[in-house]
């Protein structure tokens, strides 16, 4: 009995603690003469907690969410006595601290030098944030440094976004991270043992070695740590059990040796929380290890694995009324769904630098997904003087695989800005498809019903071959300006099965309209000119690429064939102007093809709602995007 009264005690007593009041506190520091610290050292400590701040440039500093109204604020500077004093907090929200004035200690120098740290810094393609300026809890993780970082936000499922643009890799000290498991990544890291935050438009690790950056850059956060926190090792772990049976628990682990350093991150959950998002209630079972290592300097690599398991069920109901000239328009669904997911994904990477002038890297990659979901729906349409009526039940399971690697090397001569690049891609996929629809619409019209009954059975097996090659070489014509020769060729050939049929009474007859076999394939040749010039204020690239497209299709069932033949001019341009450290613009140009898919070039009918059929087109052509966006940069250190 006591024990259970105690634990009652407890938990009330973190409740009451979880919802207390959170105050604001702020002030500033001088020294005796009036002149702000800048880099002051506050501390706020209580029974509750303990925060810890610098002061600002101009020696103003601010504690968010202060949980206890009485706390003790120490104040530390170098050459100065350290501030000590208790304070308690009335009814407002907010205190704030009298000018502090620190005392110089008597072995102080006659003279001291105060630098100031820089919160942000931009670079042409990068912005560096300083961890020290953006402070936050002790034990917090990255990811609360990333929601102080102005334009920087991260929703409820960890997915992180910089100026509206996707983060999708996250490095540490430029080495992957988790792969692209960016909620995984910055769940895991503690925000105490970084140094600053980079947000990097990357164009890849050509660009890196060669300058030349042409094409859609991927955005990507590389999070570097402090020297002296390499070593050592760090854990945490949290649970927590809510009503209707709902829990949480999850451990996240790092150990650092130098270069090598070993994560892991796992979770059991069923609150819908990280990786558990959206509608219904979702089971979640997760379990991440990442590896990397340094070995020696000219040998590195990194990798791991993630595992994931989501069992979800969503129950809807909907009603929807339109008003139109004539008639209104009403409509009742109600769904309930099940979904269970299972994937497992492998990845890394291989650098061998033999030495200044060679690069190569390696980076091979494996993912198996299984998915089985069972969908049930009603719905109920009115209009003038017609009701539809339609029952559904889709029953489904589907296995995916993908493997492959890139290879990527780098040659640069002895002539400065001479350099030679080749890079490869092999992948393959394959996938299984199998769906149990069945539909019953039920049609009164005038006072007359009609019945229409639909249930049938689709396989779906297919295999993708993918290989593309590209070759670079890189000549400086003077000290500033480099032209740029490169060709990529790419191949892919994809082969699909769909065997559909129709069940009635019980019995399964093959639908020749809705079955095929079919195979295509898709190639490219490109042959591209860049011209790239680089000046202290500004720099630029343009670039002119022609590129042949062959789309070949054949219908093995229905013995059609068809081919698609197009050619496109693809310009690209790229110009970076600095109006000096803090404000910087880049504009970019390019263009890109992409190849139609398996499901658009079938010239079979989707019937699988007979309110919604969809029907492929063999002689749709490739599409062709053109893309232009700009940017303007401006930070202001103060």
């Amino acid at each position: 009995m006591k024990k259970i009264l105690s634990a009652f005690l407890f938990l009330l007593s973190f409740t009451f603690y979880s919802h207390a009041q959170t105050y604001v506190v702020k002030g500033s520091v001088q020294d005796t003469a009036g002149v702000p610290l800048p880099g002051t050292l506050l501390k706020i400590m209580s029974e509750f907690d303990s925060l810890a701040t610098s002061t600002d440039v101009n020696g103003a500093f601010v504690f968010n969410n202060v949980k206890a109204n009485q706390f003790t604020l120490s104040a530390a500077f170098l050459g100065f006595k350290t501030f000590l004093k208790q304070y308690k907090q009335g009814n407002e929200n907010s205190l704030i601290i009298p000018v502090i004035k620190l005392k110089t200690s008597s072995n102080t120098l006659n003279e001291v030098v105060i630098t100031a740290v820089t919160a942000v810094k931009i670079a042409e393609d990068t912005v560096t944030y300083n961890a020290a300026s953006f402070p936050v809890r002790e034990g917090d993780a990255v990811e609360e440094i990333l929601k102080k970082l102005p334009g920087v936000k991260v929703d409820r499922d960890g997915n992180v976004t910089n100026q509206g643009n996707p983060i999708t890799k996250i490095r540490v000290n430029g080495k992957d991270f988790f792969g692209t498991d960016v909620a995984t990544a910055i769940k895991n890291l503690p925000a105490d043992i970084i140094k600053n935050l980079q947000f990097i438009d990357d164009y890849g690790d050509q660009a890196n070695l060669t300058g030349i950056k042409t094409g859609e850059p991927e955005k990507i956060l590389n999070i570097n740590i402090q020297e002296d926190k390499k070593r050592g090792y760090f854990a945490r772990a949290s649970g927590g059990i809510g009503n209707a049976d709902r829990y949480n628990t999850s451990l996240r682990a790092n150990t650092f040796k130098g270069e090598r350093q070993i994560s892991f991150d796992g979770a059991v959950s069923n609150s819908n929380m990280r990786g558990g998002g959206g509608d219904g209630i979702t089971n979640t079972n997760s379990a991440g290890l990442n590896y990397r290592n340094e070995w020696s300097k000219k040998l590195s690599g990194d990798g791991g694995y993630n595992f994931n398991r989501r069992d979800n069920n969503t129950i809807g109901t909907t009603y929807t009324q339109n008003f139109l000239p004539d008639f209104t328009r009403l409509e009742n669904a109600a769904t309930n769904n099940t979904n269970e997911n299972y994937s497992h994904n492998f990845w890394g990477n291989m650098e061998y630098k033999k030495d200044t002038l060679n690069f190569l890297k390696i980076s091979p990659r494996f993912s198996y997904n299984l998915n089985e979901a069972d969908n049930l729906g009603f719905s109920t349409i009115s209009q003038t003087d017609i009701i539809t009526k339609r029952d559904n039940q889709t029953g489904s399971n589907s296995s995916s695989a993908n493997m492959g690697a890139d290879l990527f090397y780098n040659h640069k001569f002895s002539k400065r800005g001479r350099n030679i690049s080749l890079r490869g891609n092999l992948n393959y996929s394959k996938g299984e498809n199998f769906r149990d629809v069945l539909n019953n619409y039920v049609i009164t019209e005038a006072g007359i019903d009609s019945v229409r009954l639909q249930n049938q059975l689709t396989d779906n097996n297919n295999r993708t071959l993918q290989t593309w090659a590209n070759f670079s070489y890189m000549e400086p014509l003077g000290k500033k300006t480099f032209v740029e020769f490169n060709y990529n060729w790419s191949r892919s050939n994809t082969t699909t099965i769909r065997d559909t049929r129709d069940v009635n009474n019980g019995q399964q007859t093959l639908n020749p309209n809705l079955s095929n076999n079919y195979e295509y394939q898709f190639t490219t040749n490109r042959i591209g000119l860049n011209y790239r010039f680089i000046d202290d204020k500004y720099n630029y690239t343009l670039g002119l690429n022609a590129q042949p497209a062959l789309l070949e299709g054949q219908n093995i069932s229905k013995d059609i064939s068809t081919e698609n033949k197009t050619f496109n001019f693809i310009p690209s341009a790229r110009f970076v102007y600095k109006f000096s450290r803090q404000k910087s613009f880049n504009i970019n140009y390019y263009g890109r093809n992409n190849q139609p898919g398996f499901l658009q070039l079938q010239p079979l009918t989707d019937n699988s709602n007979l309110q919604n059929t969809v029907t492929g087109n063999p002689d749709l052509k490739p599409e062709f995007i053109r893309s232009m966006n700009m940017g303007y940069n401006q930070s202001d250190w103060k």
